[in-house]
């Protein structure tokens, strides 16, 4: 396991990168390593690539150029709410609980199963709890 030089901690999967970009990606792993210790441990960091619809034009276009029109490959980021054979839902933005209320999430998108390309964890989990 690589270790950072300055702390002996284990080092994440990220590349440390100096200047802004560095302390940007700090702080973002700084905020996930607080959000599995709260209790979001039952979520994953995700990426997923999948496939959308594209059409839904405002103005007549001549045959030629719908028969040129392609489905869109997106790309979303969020936490792993919830996987299943039919879908999956992201959370992008996440609330911590207070004492009145559990935690909440904002952004959520349902994404169908079948469009689904790939799903890849952003973060190594063991390594962000060891840190």
């Amino acid at each position: 396991m690589r270790t950072t030089p300055a702390t002996n901690q284990p080092a994440l999967t990220v590349e440390q990168k100096p200047g802004r970009r560095g302390r940007l990606i700090s702080q973002a792993t700084g905020q996930i390593k607080r959000h599995l210790a709260k209790g979001f441990s039952e979520m994953e960091l995700v990426l997923v690539t999948w496939i959308d619809a594209l059409g839904c034009s405002s103005s007549w276009r001549e045959k030629e150029h719908l028969k040129k029109s392609e489905p869109l490959t997106c790309k979303s980021v969020g936490w792993l709410l919830k996987d299943d054979e039919t879908c999956v839902v992201l959370v992008p933005h996440i609330a911590e609980e207070t004492p009145h209320n559990d935690w909440q999430g904002c952004g959520d998108m349902t994404i169908p199963r079948a469009l689904i390309q790939e799903i890849r964890p952003l973060v190594d989990r063991r390594v962000v709890q060891a840190g």
